[in-house]
Parts: structure tokens; sequence; C-alpha cells
């Protein structure tokens, strides 16, 4: 099973021809009203590369607005698991989300019953059934690194991935203990800056594979990624050469789809490679979920 702990929005795509400036207002139209937050995209996309073939639940919440009903349905049109999900007063996470003529985006985050959730809503059955736990960053950390906490504590085989993303506030010893607790860490060329700022490392992101014994892997866009493992070696993978229509939720399709080939046991480089082709084709498709391929559609790109 792989249990996603983190954010669930609603996304409204305004269209621009550039994204505004400090100062400046730009008219856009509203394009698009679409399912997003980081946890359920990556519970989405990994839903779709597995099928039927692994569970995947989401651990999250929802408010009790016009939304919720829709979330909810959302997830079991696409085989997630949302028995994890609680109802709370008032709004659901809402992402405005500007996408300007390159598909390059903007995104302004209200948080909504994000801000709710809480590590205790983790069921034993999570704890101990899970082959992978995966968090994002656009939970509370303090609420992140402690569903870490209680994971690793109650299931020793199991492996945790988090994806930085986005980067914290944070001090370097609340990082520095989550990260001797997972197994897996997702940065962009970005989030790695900042992770290097708050580390206050000097050398290349990657050596910190080697410090905290687990497997780094970088994102980088058109030109794929970059796994740096805990004994020193790099593996890397390529993307498909496409045509940008929308990058948003490229990276978190990457993530679910990285996260649920790994709890089916597939091998680390061939996981990254089918990642790097998800991630690829979700930005030939407008919205973060919609454009999500299955694995019967990774299997036709070269």
């Amino acid at each position: 099973m792989l249990s996603v702990f983190g954010s669930i929005n609603v996304d409204q795509v305004i269209r621009v021809h550039q994204t505004a400036r400090p100062g400046q207002t730009i008219k856009g139209e509203l394009e698009a009203v679409t399912f997003g937050g980081k946890g359920a995209n990556q519970a989405v996309a990994a839903a779709r590369v597995a099928g039927a073939s692994l569970p995947i639940l989401m651990i999250g919440a929802v408010g009790n607005d016009e939304y919720a009903e829709d979330v909810l349905r959302n997830f079991a049109d696409n085989s997630v698991d949302a028995s994890g999900v609680s109802q709370h007063e008032g709004t659901s996470g809402v992402a405005m989300i500007s996408l300007d003529s390159e598909g390059e985006n903007a995104i302004t985050l209200i948080g909504g019953a994000n801000d709710l959730v809480r590590a205790d809503a983790l069921a034993d059955g999570v704890l101990t059934n899970s082959d992978i736990f995966l968090c994002q960053g656009e939970i509370a950390f303090e609420e992140t690194a402690a569903a870490i906490e209680r994971f690793r504590d109650a299931n020793k085989a199991g492996q945790v991935m988090l994806n930085l993303a986005p980067v914290p506030q944070i001090q370097s010893e609340q990082l520095e203990a989550v990260l001797e607790q997972i197994q897996f860490l997702v940065v962009n060329e970005h989030e790695a800056k900042e992770l290097q700022d708050i580390m206050d490392l000097n050398e290349e992101v990657g050596t910190l594979a080697q410090r905290f014994d687990l497997t780094l892997i970088l994102t980088l866009g058109p030109d794929g990624a970059k796994c740096f493992l805990p004994n020193g070696e790099m593996i890397g993978a390529a993307s498909p050469k496409i045509n940008v229509v929308d990058t948003t939720g490229a990276g978190d399709t990457f993530v679910g789809a990285l996260a649920a080939l790994l709890a089916q046991k597939t091998d680390l480089k061939v996981a990254l490679h089918k990642a790097c082709k998800a991630g690829g084709v979700a930005c030939t498709r407008l919205g973060a979920q919609t454009g999500m391929p299955t694995l019967v559609e990774l299997e036709t790109i070269n």
C-alpha cells in the first residue's frame, strides 16, 4: 500500500499573457476549475500508474464548502481511497494558478482545511501496512515531521519519501531530524537551492545522500532527473521531448509515479525513467490531474 499524507486543493486556472510583477495588474481569463493540491495530485498520479495493483490511501482534509463533495468524488473516480480524508468547518484548500503563454505558472495558495491536517489522523492500518509513506511541504512541517516519526516507529520495513515542495521556513536542526528518518528525498532545482541555504551547504546537494543515508532525487524539468545514492553513485534519466502546454502538476506526477513504482518493487533506474516520462506527458495537457498518464500510456513512449 502507498499512503499519501498531504494537501488537497481546488485549482482555479487563470490564463494570462504573462504573470504579474510586483505592483502590476494583469488581465486574465478563468480557464478551468480543476482538482489539485500536492498530496492529492501525487495520490492520483500514483493511482493512474499503478492501476488496480496497488492500494492508494489519501490522508488529508477538506472543508464543508461546495467543493468538498466534488473533491471526494474525484478521489473515488481515480481509485484513491479517501477514508483518511477528514472534513472540517470552513473552506477547502484553494490554489489560484496564473498560466502564461509559455505554459509556465505562478501559484498562490489558500490553505483552508489543509491547515488542520494532523499527524494523529494516521490510523494504525496506515502505520503498519504502508510500503511507502509519501509526504510533501504544503502541510505544516511540524505535522509532517510528527507523521513521519509515527510511521517510522510503527513500521521499520516501510519507507518514507519526502517531496520537499514547497520548502518550509524551518531551521536546519528541524530538517536534519526528518532527513535522518526518510529513505527518499525529492527536490527540483529551485528547492535544492533553498535546501542548501537551510543546511548552509557549500557543496552539491547530492552529498546529502551519503550524509543522511538516503536516496536524493533532483528533478531537472526538460533535462530529466539525477538520482544520488547513499553509496556515492549517481544515476540519471532523461525526459521525453514534448510540446509544453501546462507545467502545472508535472513535478507531482513525477513524484506520484515514482512512489507507486517503488512501492511495487520496480527497479529504481526503471522507476526513475518511467517517472520522467510521466512528468513529461503531464506537461502536454491542461490541469494538474487531468494531464496525468496511465502506465499503458507510458509504455507507448520511448
